[in-house]
């Protein structure tokens, strides 16, 4: 199960563009593999979004399946994220 960022102010979406870079979903595993960055998908769920750290290639995977929801993936080093993987 993905961690989810949830920053204490602000929104999510404030936290990553301070502390993310933008990348196209096809380039998700290739962060997960440079051992800087995890890749983390805002997904919009129907009444909120959700800010998944994925820290495995299985979690980069199934959030990668279209499901019909819009989702925007970045790229936000471990250090940015090591408050919400616990």
């Amino acid at each position: 199960m993905a961690h989810y960022v949830n920053p204490s102010q602000g929104t999510k979406e404030d936290w990553l563009a301070r502390n993310g870079t933008p990348i196209p979903g096809h380039e998700a595993i290739k962060i997960l593999h440079d051992g800087n960055s995890y890749p983390v998908c805002l997904i919009q769920n129907v009444h909120f979004t959700a800010a998944a750290i994925c820290d495995t290639v299985g979690e980069v995977e199934a959030f990668l399946q279209d499901d019909g929801r819009p989702r925007l993936w970045y790229s936000v080093t471990i250090v940015e994220c090591a408050p919400y993987v616990v």
